[in-house]
């Protein structure tokens, strides 16, 4: 999934059409919710811009964020019954 940097560098808003576009593509490409999905996209970029004083990036960063933590919650558990 490709993010365009606006020319103004302030993160994606919610409900425009890029963030929606955004929250449609990972939820197609982790079968999830987009109510889920945009949720903790949201949660994700408030988190990041309460300490952030470049504020440019947070969209692309809170979108990896919530990747990272949809792949580590699709993946099964590791085979703890091995039989050696």
């Amino acid at each position: 999934m490709e993010i365009t940097m606006q020319k103004d560098p302030a993160a994606v808003q919610p409900q425009s059409a890029e963030w929606q576009d955004i929250v449609e593509s990972l939820g197609k490409e982790f079968s999830c919710p987009i109510s889920e999905v945009e949720q903790m996209l949201s949660a994700a970029v408030d988190e990041l811009e309460q300490g952030a004083r470049i504020k440019e990036f947070i969209a692309v960063l809170a979108v990896k964020q919530v990747k990272n933590h949809l792949r580590m919650s699709r993946r099964p558990p590791p085979n703890t019954n091995r039989t050696s």
